[in-house]
């Protein structure tokens, strides 16, 4: 019994000090994206490794899908960058949303990235449709932020539902 306590301790304690990690290092990331159009590389980047850190340290059982998702996050967005730059001689993302999408990815394995890529786009579409709609302003909007809150609600979700089976840190119910 006691060991169950424990195991429960750690592992609300664990969700807890990881959320905070994360919706902090994404909430900075989203202010600087929107106000400079700009994620800096010290902060996606860290944020990559300490997604990978620990995952190796606390969660190695899934320390490959962190290490999968973590490339094929950065790929699949650099892989989109050049389509729309191909197809329409622009640049549709920047360099740091590869890198942010590479550190979501560490942080929520492959499994997440589809979701996070489906709901960072729709949000980004509607927002950019409302401001056309209300403002007529057709101006480059920063892609980041979605990233960010897409990823954040999608990590928060996993840390409530391993709290409901404290037997599992990472479970995805999608």
């Amino acid at each position: 019994m006691f060991n169950d306590l424990y195991q429960l301790g750690i592992v609300h304690g664990y969700a807890f000090i990881t959320c905070v990690i994360l919706v902090g290092y994404l909430l900075a990331l989203s202010v600087i994206d929107i106000e400079r159009f700009q994620l800096p590389d010290r902060l996606t980047l860290s944020l990559l490794w300490v997604g990978l850190m620990l995952h190796a340290l606390f969660t190695p059982q899934f320390l490959a899908s962190s290490v999968i998702g973590a490339a094929a996050g950065y790929f699949c967005l650099w892989a989109v960058y050049w389509l729309v730059k191909l197809v329409i001689k622009k640049e549709g993302l920047g360099y740091g949303d590869f890198k942010l999408m590479a550190a979501l990815g560490a942080w929520l394995g492959w499994e997440c990235l589809p979701w996070v890529a489906v709901y960072a786009s729709i949000t980004g579409i509607i927002v950019f449709i409302l401001r056309f709609c209300f403002y007529r302003n057709k101006g480059e909007i920063p892609f980041g932020p979605f990233l960010a809150a897409a990823g954040g609600i999608i990590y928060i979700s996993q840390q409530m539902n391993s709290l409901a089976d404290p037997r599992c840190i990472f479970c995805v119910t999608f």
